[in-house]
């Protein structure tokens, strides 16, 4: 049978024990930005290179870049004159971390850099160069701040008046039995040079639906000034709370 062969061992060899030798890793040509004033880096107006590119393994960690950027950058310091062991030596690799060029991305876990996803992202592009900060763990924020509370602008426009100086005024809408009317005087901001005339939709809607739509008539794109009224079949004891 087939698998006598294979098990015994043919005439080409026989069968070594154990699994089969790992495959060569791929190179990936790392380029390290060093930010002026980290790691005793000289100012830009001395003409000194704040960057640093190696070929490195894929399965490479981001420890192993960081004591390969400083051990390659001792010796490039002109200032520093002592041997690359010794200035390695003094300084803890561990007060640095690797950031993403142009992001708030950091490579905080110590795994192969092809386990995240903008080094795998890089090589399934066929991108072999990827850009990388070398930054101080200092720098890092404690804590992401919390995203600004959306406002909506017709909230911002309304006055700071009580809840009763608003209410002084206010009419029921039960009690009013004419239709709605909305007044579309002009719009800026817009480029719409390239049209010859420019209109409005203007619509009442209850969820997906549109219950009432009118249009103002069009004009020119150089002056978008409509003072044109419009005036909806829908009776204003009709709309529904929840209609926009």
């Amino acid at each position: 049978t087939f698998c006598e062969p294979v098990v015994a061992g043919d005439d080409r060899g026989v069968i070594a024990d154990g699994p089969p030798p790992p495959l060569p890793s791929p190179l990936l040509l790392l380029c390290v930005w060093i930010q002026p004033g980290t790691v005793g880096t000289p100012s830009v107006s001395e003409g000194h290179p704040h960057k640093i590119t190696m070929k490195v393994p894929t399965v490479a960690k981001p420890s192993d870049v960081i004591r390969e950027t400083l051990l390659r950058w001792g010796r490039l310091s002109n200032s520093a004159r002592r041997s690359s062991s010794s200035v390695a030596g003094e300084i803890d690799q561990s007060s640095y971390v690797l950031k993403r060029a142009g992001r708030r991305l950091y490579f905080l876990r110590d795994v192969p850099l092809v386990n995240y996803e903008h080094v795998t992202k890089c090589l399934g592009r066929g991108q072999r160069l990827v850009s990388v900060v070398l930054v101080e763990k200092s720098d890092l924020p404690e804590q992401q701040p919390a995203p600004a509370p959306l406002v909506p602008s017709y909230v911002k426009r309304q006055s700071t008046a009580s809840a009763n100086d608003d209410l002084a005024g206010a009419v029921c809408m039960w009690n009013m039995h004419s239709r709605l009317r909305i007044k579309i005087v002009s719009a800026y901001c817009i480029n719409v040079s390239s049209f010859d005339a420019v209109y409005v939709n203007a619509g009442v809607f209850f969820g997906p639906d549109a219950l009432c739509v009118r249009r103002t008539s069009p004009i020119a794109s150089y002056a978008l000034r409509w003072n044109e009224l419009l005036e909806f079949d829908l009776p204003i004891s009709c709309i529904p709370l929840s209609a926009h």
